[in-house]
């Protein structure tokens, strides 16, 4: 069986020297750049590109567009709080008594141990740590440059390799089938374009493989605290998906889905992708 190290991809800068001499199994294109080490680290090719117009709105509640209010407090969100203060959206756990941490960890149920695993959008790399400690190769993606430097920190303080990426869920720079699991956790609901974003993760799924994601949602009781929690998300400038729907349009079968948390508005959903896909 190949080494993590050697089904990295010599074809990308600020890679170590065993991983460059490396033969076998490439995950990464051509148009990623410096993983390991984040020195010269750019977004890949492409990344900024626009999908609004195909946007599927049908797999969301109908509901209006993002108020201006809305935006503004979503970007202040992502270009403050996300991008450049790391370390506050870290202590969400503290702040929360570890509420937080308990939610996002959902997602390691369904990733099973040994296995090619990417992370998109891991944020502050908690996670992402525990995820590099089970699987066989463990990649990450994130847009966000701040969380990117502080996921670094977090896996070199840990001793685990660094695969982290900064890159566009829209455009990920991996080649197809690359991972026999792609996860993601409350980072969906953020993507404008979701059904764009579920079929490039599907991409990379290998068949047989699963993708997993933890986010918000309408309860499907729609009880009162969890339509109260799922509305706080949405008025911030979250979009309520149907992921499970979603899922099952990019082709994947669901075989897991579970809804958890206060008022039971977060949800894990899990989808399989088939062997004739």
């Amino acid at each position: 069986m190949l080494s993590p190290s050697r089904r990295l991809s010599s074809a990308y800068s600020g890679i170590d020297s065993q991983a460059r001499s490396g033969q076998g199994k490439d995950v990464f294109t051509s148009a990623t750049l410096a993983v390991e080490g984040l020195s010269g680290l750019r977004r890949p090719c492409g990344s900024d590109r626009s999908d609004a117009g195909q946007v599927t709105l049908s797999f969301q509640r109908k509901m209006p567009s993002r108020t201006p209010s809305q935006e503004r407090r979503l970007r202040f969100f992502n270009q403050v709080i996300y991008a450049s203060m790391a370390s506050a959206y870290n202590a969400l756990d503290w702040l929360t008594l570890g509420a937080w941490w308990r939610l996002v960890r959902r997602a390691l149920r369904y990733v099973p141990r040994g296995r090619d695993v990417l992370e998109v959008g891991f944020g502050p790399g908690k996670l992402h740590a525990q995820l590099a400690k089970t699987a066989s190769l463990c990649v990450g993606v994130d847009l966000a440059w701040g969380m990117c430097r502080f996921t670094q920190l977090r896996l070199r303080r840990a001793g685990l390799p660094l695969r982290i990426v900064r890159g566009s869920v829209l455009e990920l720079p991996c080649r197809a089938e690359a991972f026999d699991v792609v996860v993601t956790t409350f980072a969906f609901s953020g993507f404008p374009d979701g059904m764009n974003a579920l079929r490039e993760m599907t991409r990379l799924t290998k068949p047989g493989g699963r993708v997993v994601m933890v986010d918000i949602g309408l309860p499907r009781d729609g009880n009162r605290a969890g339509m109260f929690w799922a509305r706080v998300w949405e008025r911030m400038g979250d979009f309520l998906y149907d992921q499970a729907a979603m899922m099952q349009a990019a082709g994947l079968e669901v075989v897991t889905y579970e809804e958890f948390g206060p008022g039971n508005h977060i949800r894990a959903v899990v989808g399989e992708k088939r062997f004739d896909k």
